[in-house]
This record gives structure tokens, C-alpha cells and sequence, in this order.
């Protein structure tokens, strides 16, 4: 990620694709006015299973430099929670909070639930089959895997 210089793409291992995603499509869902299209959840953590990234974003390697810096430093035990999803969100918060970066929510409506990606349209493609879900190979609550 950190010398690409287009729009960078995470997913999880855990992530299923269950059908062929439209080129474009992805990429589509990182407006150009942003630097991080992401699973904002209200009153929790972002879901990091699947977001983008611009790598051309002016503040990219800076960002991720500051990222890295939470678990390097150490600094990750001054948080809540010590994983990705909460460094992430701290870092978010530096760079929104200084108006370095802009980012948009995938969530959309969904954001008061657990799980949005499997009610968001990227769910017709993507599934993130986080814990239990694993076993499954699919996440229940995924409205769109009863069609695929």
C-alpha cells in the first residue's frame, strides 16, 4: 500500500466473493473527494474487513506512517481495545480532526448494526464471514447471499 498510487483495496482472509464484481465497481465506492471509504459503525469500532484507500491522497504515506506508529511505539495499550479496527480509528480521528483527510462511510443507514457490509449493495459481492460466521462460510444475516 504505502508506494501504490491508485486506489488500494483491503479484504480480510475471511472475506468470501460469491459472485463476480463489475469491473469499476470497488473503486467506485471511494468518492474523489476522499482519502478512506470505510465501515463506520455508530458507538463501536470501524469493521476493517474490507475498505479503501487513495494512494494518491497527498497525506497517504503519512497516514499510514502514523498507523504503524500505534503498534511500534507501543502506543496501542493507551487505547480501549488493542487491535487494527481502534488504531484505525484513532488515526482517522488525527487526520479528520486536523482536515488532512475526508473519508466516506460504506455503512450508509446500516451504521447502527453489527455487520453492514451484508446490508450494504457491496454485499451482493462480498461477504465477511468474521467469527462464528467462519464455520458457515456465509453470514446469516447477509439479505443478499439468499439470491447469489
Amino acid at each position: 500500500f504505502y508506494d501504490y498510487r491508485g486506489v488500494c483495496v483491503w479484504l480480510d482472509a475471511d472475506c468470501v466473493t460469491h459472485r463476480k464484481i463489475p469491473r469499476g465497481y470497488v473503486e467506485g465506492h471511494l468518492p474523489p473527494d476522499c482519502y478512506m471509504a470505510h465501515f463506520k459503525r455508530a458507538g463501536y469500532h470501524t469493521e476493517t474487513g474490507f475498505w479503501l484507500m487513495d494512494g494518491r491522497h497527498p497525506e497517504h504515506k503519512a497516514f499510514l506512517d502514523t498507523w504503524v506508529q500505534w503498534f511500534e511505539s507501543d502506543r496501542f495499550k493507551q487505547l480501549r481495545q488493542w487491535h487494527d479496527c481502534t488504531t484505525l480509528d484513532a488515526t482517522l480521528r488525527l487526520f479528520e480532526r486536523d482536515g488532512r483527510i475526508r473519508t466516506h462511510n460504506l455503512s450508509g443507514p446500516y451504521a447502527k448494526e453489527m455487520h453492514p457490509l451484508s446490508k450494504v449493495d457491496l454485499g451482493r459481492y462480498v461477504d465477511h464471514c468474521k467469527g462464528g460466521r467462519k464455520a458457515l462460510g456465509r453470514s446469516p444475516e447477509n439479505k443478499f447471499r439468499e439470491a447469489a
